[in-house]
């Protein structure tokens, strides 16, 4: 009997390479790459065999194309092997980041290969509606099978039904009109056509105890370093994602907030970092390593400041989250939040008992003196507001927002949270520039937060737009907090003289490539950089202050 591996990638390091080969040598089966080159090219080695997965195949195959195709559909590379071995007995489909840690790859793959199964998948089973896919199934049948797909064995015959199932189902697509999203991914495809189909099929566990567990094979939590797989013993078990370099770190700092935001404590912490230090090259890669040294301490500072994390309950149907902290301080126990889109990113954090972008807020602990007053440019649902009332105990808060949807949640969340007789609302509803005038506001599909202004004094123009100079040139501020995205200049141009004349401290947030920009005009004003922190790829966060107070 004979048996294809099928390594389906859009890239190439030599990580990849040293596996490859070691799959090959010591398995004793064909190897292929499988290359989407949509983004550019492969480059595997000479004598490793390589197939271009494009469209013009899945064009010939009649098959249905859609958006993100090549994420969506793995099993067309399977279709692609079958093609290319039609004299195979079994196909093996992995991921490019999927590692198999055994001392015998020719007995682990001959282990399924014996087991009578036609196809092997992880977390192989009948999925409900919960699952966001089962919806692509349901339109063409009642129940929906699923697995995961960073390894998945599959027989001839499994094969052959996944590509006349697939071709079946594009003409079907293409005859009722069906829309486009409603095609099916690989997940939710293969499994519910092998069963359709009668044929014999399992999870990976069913046939080897143990081979995946979630600690090690998964998505959303941190990837395994290269580094750290060729360190653990042989255990006969499948490790995904499994990554080195740029792409390590790329799913690290995916992963890292989901896991933080579970509430790890300080010790957790710190072995988190720990590992991660121990897989991140300071040398090779100097800004993500200060970035990650930033971050750590954040989180620890985090969990020694009260008021940063607690425990959210939704109160009132409509949005309302209460949120409690364990801390009990001048019978400050609890704030409120009204969230209006639990999917907004933002908002969002109110539901996990939570203030956002806690590197900003503790610049701000820092900077605000007792009894300060603070002044919060781009103040969205007024997160960093009712952290400076409420943990701060600020003196006055001026919020300035220009999203009129947003303004509204961010008055009614000053109001929930009794700070109405401490905070001035002239700004929200307006947006400021170094000029004058008015704007209109474009806010994306999804993230309210990127919200910019165009078309100044256009026909349609509807949002006011002043100078920060005048509209609170009446107010006496210890602290200005900026987070405007790209309209960062022209809101401290518009600053000038509030600036000059208070010396106020300053929080400004901005793109990296701004950097030199911002410390030039911040030098002008006799101010120097404080503090710097990069929260997200691309943007810093930094604190200045006047040179003489440093």
């Amino acid at each position: 009997m004979t048996s294809v591996i099928a390594i389906r990638t859009n890239r190439w390091s030599k990580d990849l390479e040293d596996w490859v080969y070691r799959l090959k040598y010591k398995s004793f089966r064909s190897v292929v790459i499988l290359a989407d080159e949509s983004g550019g090219k492969v480059r595997s080695p000479d004598d490793i065999e390589k197939i271009i997965v494009d469209r013009d195949f899945l064009s010939n195959k009649n098959l249905y194309i859609t958006d993100k195709i090549f994420w969506r559909c793995g099993d067309y590379f399977l279709i692609v092997a079958y093609f290319a071995f039609r004299q195979a007995d079994f196909f093996w489909l992995l991921d490019d980041d999927t590692r198999i840690n055994s001392d015998n790859l020719d007995e682990f793959f001959s282990r399924f290969e014996r087991s009578g199964y036609d196809f092997l998948a992880p977390e192989f089973r009948k999925y409900g509606d919960y699952w966001s896919w089962t919806k692509t199934v349901k339109w063409y049948t009642e129940e929906t099978y699923g697995c995961l797909f960073p390894l998945t064995f599959y027989s001839l015959k499994a094969a052959k039904i996944i590509y006349e199932s697939r071709k079946k189902l594009t003409e079907t697509m293409i005859i009722k009109n069906i829309p486009p999203d409603m095609w099916p991914n690989d997940e939710a495809f293969t499994a519910t056509a092998v069963v359709q189909a009668g044929l014999k099929a399992a999870d990976f566990n069913h046939v080897q105890k143990y081979c995946i567990i979630k600690e090690i094979f998964h998505f959303a939590g941190m990837p395994t370093s290269e580094k750290e797989f060729k360190n653990i013993p042989p255990d006969e078990r499948v490790y995904h994602p499994v990554l080195s370099g740029k792409a390590y770190y790329n799913k690290l700092i995916q992963s890292l907030e989901e896991i933080l935001r579970s509430k790890p404590k300080a010790e957790d912490v710190r072995d988190i970092f720990e590992r991660i230090f121990r897989n991140i090259d300071n040398e090779q890669f100097p800004v993500e390593y200060e970035y990650l040294m930033q971050r750590r301490k954040v989180e620890l500072d985090t969990r020694q400041e009260s008021f940063l994390q607690g425990t959210a309950e939704c109160v009132q149907t409509g949005g309302i989250y209460k949120i409690s902290f364990s801390h009990d301080q001048e019978n400050k126990s609890g704030i409120s939040f009204f969230v209006s889109e639990i999917s907004d990113y933002i908002q969002s954090y109110a539901t996990r008992g939570s203030f956002y972008e806690k590197e900003c807020l503790l610049m701000i602990k820092d900077l605000l003196p007792i009894d300060g007053s603070f002044l919060d440019i781009g103040a969205y649902n007024g997160n960093h507001s009712i952290y400076v009332g409420f943990a701060l105990n600020a003196k006055n808060i001026f919020v300035c927002e220009a999203n009129p949807k947003i303004a509204n949640v961010c008055a009614t969340n000053i109001f929930l949270n009794g700070l109405y007789d401490k905070t001035d609302l002239r700004g929200l509803g307006v947006a400021l520039s170094n000029i004058n005038g008015k704007a209109k506001i474009h806010v994306p599909s999804g993230n309210a937060g990127s919200a910019t202004l165009h078309s100044f004094n256009g026909n349609d123009s509807d949002i006011t737009v002043l100078r920060g100079d005048e509209l609170y040139k009446d107010c006496e501020i210890d602290v200005i907090k900026i987070d405007v995205g790209d309209g960062v200049i022209d809101v401290l141009h518009g600053l000038t003289g509030i600036i000059l004349k208070s010396k106020p401290s300053l929080i400004v947030q901005y793109s990296d490539d701004r950097h030199d920009e911002i410390l030039n005009i911040m030098s002008r004003f006799g101010y120097e950089l404080l503090k710097a922190t990069n929260p997200y790829q691309g943007q810093k966060i930094s604190s200045y202050v006047a040179s003489k107070r440093i």
